[in-house]
């Protein structure tokens, strides 16, 4: 069917032509011929049927009489079945009856219509189609027919609501953390900011800080070393990861940690950044309360007179002061402590660091043969020390005290002693090496002589010493030098070692008790 009338020859202006093909050589010239009628008509058709995008002729009624083949892919109606049928074979359900009214309303008034729908495949499946009808006037301008051209836009279109998720998320992204978060060209002109960002920089709104600069809202200082900053970065390529650093703005100072990154374009050419910055005010100045803290805790570390480490919980030393480097004359660090302190290197038996560092507490244990032979009194204390569990120790030598409470305690018993053997022994055991005091009537005390600090008997006299009584207790302790002393004294003094137990008139013999005194 012949689609548009063929034009004569004269009408230049709206003549269809071909170019006739001759062969290229010297001195022939291509000259354009005009088609005739029939030639012109095929053209059209051929034309028509190879466009890519799906082409439909109908009458005013709506009814198609042709369709091309990219029409019959697109939609799945062979040129048979959407012939003798309206464009309602296409409809999907999902615009109302007022669109429809709409776009036949434009196209009867002789308007072309331009516009987006979605519409349904021959099996079923939907597609979004862009589509333009165009209205094709008689001689008496009426619309006699229409064209519509048909493109299947499904890819653009899911292209364009992922793209517009993703921007919706960067934007709910962007306007609920509590970061700043920017965008800026290679002018360092902000292009884009977040709502924590706007507030920082006292604006009324996100949008208000397009197209303006740190300049605008920072000291000289701070806004020149910013965009010197972002210069380099953007010259080399280099992406600012956390620089701390210090912020005015709205005369609020505080401290903030700020990452940029390079933005490039399809070239890969750097066409501007995005930054991110977070307040960490609070962690600086807890980061300073914990270095005065630590300074306050090593000056009162330094200042303690006691040899003092802190161990963790396998015994290796984390810390020695200089006293107890002084002690150990080497550095204890990373060794065991057990391994430095006591003279057989063994770990102490009730050693109190897995129990301390279980649980925070303190404990006071004493430790004999360390450091040479020395008793100390250790004091721990559980803490955390470099973000381990650890326990601080610290090192009394207690060997002088114990020492003397030793020396003391022997005086008392010695006197005790003394007092209630009314004034030394009374009897003296060859045989078995003890000393007998006089305590009573009838009852005398006992002393071994070789057993170490022994206790002391009763013993009762029932017509002469050796029966031992019923009852019997610990009346002292005498040490085991003054026994042996105070034996062999005796022992020369008795009937010179012929009777094996004996009172020897003690009470008689000034020159022993005077002995005897002075030993005790």
């Amino acid at each position: 069917m012949s689609l548009c009338p063929p034009t004569s020859e004269g009408d230049n202006s709206k003549t269809s032509s071909a170019v006739a093909a001759a062969p290229l050589s010297a001195g022939v010239s291509v000259v354009p011929r005009p088609l005739d009628p029939q030639s012109f008509s095929v053209l059209q058709t051929r034309a028509l049927e190879a466009a890519a995008n799906g082409i439909v002729i109908a009458d005013r009624t709506g009814k198609i009489l042709w369709v091309n083949s990219a029409f019959s892919k697109l939609s799945g109606f062979t040129r048979g079945e959407a012939c003798r049928a309206t464009p309602k074979i296409l409809k999907s359900g999902k615009h109302p009856p007022e669109f429809y009214r709409r776009l036949w309303g434009t196209i009867l008034s002789g308007k072309v219509w331009t516009g987006q729908l979605i519409n349904r495949r021959k099996n079923g499946v939907l597609y979004n189609e862009e589509m333009t009808i165009t209205p094709v006037l008689g001689e008496d301008g009426r619309v006699t027919h229409f064209i519509a051209i048909k493109q299947d836009i499904t890819r653009r279109t899911e292209f364009e609501a992922e793209l517009r998720r993703e921007r919706d998320l960067l934007r709910s992204l962007m306007d609920n953390l509590p970061d700043s978060i920017f965008f800026k060209d290679q002018q360092s002109r902000f292009t884009r900011i977040n709502k924590a960002l706007a507030h920082e920089l006292g604006v009324a709104s996100p949008e208000a800080a397009v197209g303006r600069s740190d300049a605008d809202y920072f000291s000289v200082r701070q806004a020149r070393q910013k965009l010197t900053e972002e210069r380099r970065m953007m010259v080399e390529g280099t992406p600012i990861i956390g620089l701390i650093e210090r912020e005015e703005t709205k005369g609020i100072s505080r401290w903030v940690s700020t990452t940029k990154v390079p933005l490039r374009d399809d070239d890969g050419n750097i066409a501007g950044l995005v930054g991110i910055s977070r307040d960490v005010t609070p962690f600086k100045q807890a980061e300073q309360e914990l270095r005065e803290s630590h300074a306050l805790a090593d000056s009162l570390v330094r200042a303690i007179p006691f040899p003092l480490d802190i161990v963790d919980e396998r015994g290796d030393v984390l810390f020695a002061n200089s006293l107890m480097e002084e002690l150990l004359s080497t550095n204890p660090l990373d060794r065991k402590c057990w391994s430095l302190y006591r003279d057989d290197g063994s770990k102490c038996v009730a050693c109190p660091l897995d129990k301390l560092v279980q649980r925070f507490g303190n404990e006071i244990t004493e430790s004999e043969a360390m450091f040479g032979g020395k008793i100390y009194q250790i004091h721990h204390t559980s803490m955390i020390y470099r973000g381990r569990k650890a326990v601080m120790e610290i090192f009394i030598d207690i060997t002088a005290r114990r020492s003397a409470e030793d020396a003391r305690q022997s005086m008392e018993i010695g006197a005790q002693t003394h007092h209630l053997a009314g004034g030394g022994p009374s009897a003296v055991d060859h045989e078995d090496r003890q000393l007998f005091f006089r305590t009573g009537k009838d009852v005398t005390a006992a002393a071994d002589v070789d057993r170490p600090r022994a206790g002391v008997e009763h013993h009762a006299l029932t017509g002469g010493i050796g029966e031992k009584a019923i009852d019997r207790g610990v009346l002292g302790v005498i040490t085991t030098g003054q026994q042996k002393r105070i034996f062999e004294r005796k022992m020369r003094h008795s009937s010179r070692g012929d009777a094996p137990l004996g009172f020897d008139g003690v009470d008689e013999d000034d020159e022993i008790d005077r002995t005897i005194d002075r030993i005790e």
